[in-house]
């Protein structure tokens, strides 16, 4: 095939705006969460195939999902790398706000992505807060750190959305609420700053309202969690005692 041809191939990928072969891995990576957590049951749910909790068994599906992981982020590490490569070599006109997947790129995005992951579970606060940032630093332009965040968020939520059903502490009537302001803001929010970048052409207020809000996380992070410190001595809790994982 002739350069043009192949350059129009490439064209009508990035008109489809849907990349399904990567979205693919991304729900078989959603799909092998949820089943981990139905085979090995939880405190509140059993095991599909009857596994007692915390037997070795039950580690052993439990862990197995890091591997999975690691070889599934390998896969589309690899495809992303080289369908890159491939559009260079094809001289394939990128936007300046393109991401250079290089092998730096490669490896430490999947590293971000899990600190991103360890960070927001150990602080209760969405990834894509954590995530944002360090996008950013990988020179990741600013629309594209806020749509990958976004897009990410929603896999995040919804599988931690199904593991509490499945855990039996949801609150439904909580949860509601928290979906119905949470979708009325971000259309809002969305709506507005899509209009104000349209005016102005100045992408560097994503960077500002992802600063405030990092700043705003940091001050009250602390306070709340003194506060729940203090409420738990309150009533005569030893806030330093581990719990077990069973």
């Amino acid at each position: 095939m002739t350069r043009r041809a192949l350059l129009k191939l490439e064209y009508a990928k990035d008109k489809s705006h849907l990349p399904f072969n990567k979205i693919i891995f991304c729900l078989i990576s959603y799909s092998v969460l949820l089943i981990v957590t139905l085979l090995k049951g939880t405190g509140h749910t059993k095991s599909l195939i009857g596994i007692t909790t915390c037997s070795p068994m039950y580690w052993a599906i439990y862990i197995s999902y890091l591997p999975i992981s690691v070889v599934i982020t390998f896969i589309v590490g690899r495809l992303v790398y080289e369908e890159y490569n491939y559009r260079l070599e094809i001289g394939y006109p990128f936007h300046p706000s393109d991401i250079k997947w290089t092998k730096e790129i490669i490896i430490r995005y999947p590293l971000y992505a899990l600190s991103a992951g360890i960070l927001s579970g150990l602080l209760g606060i969405g990834g894509g807060l954590i995530l944002g940032p360090l996008l950013l630093d990988l020179g990741i332009h600013p629309l594209i750190t806020t749509a990958t965040s976004n897009f990410m968020v929603v896999f995040i939520s919804s599988s931690t959305t199904l593991q509490y059903i499945m855990l039996g502490i949801m609150n439904f009537d909580y949860g509601l609420y928290c979906t119905l302001l949470s979708t009325l803001g971000s259309f809002a929010g969305t709506y507005i700053i899509q209009k104000y970048l349209e005016k102005t052409k100045r992408n560097s207020v994503l960077v500002f309202i992802l600063a405030a809000v990092l700043a705003i996380s940091t001050i009250f992070i602390p306070f709340h969690t003194i506060a729940q410190i203090s409420k738990q001595i309150s009533k005569g809790q030893n806030i330093w005692v581990f719990h077990s994982p069973c």
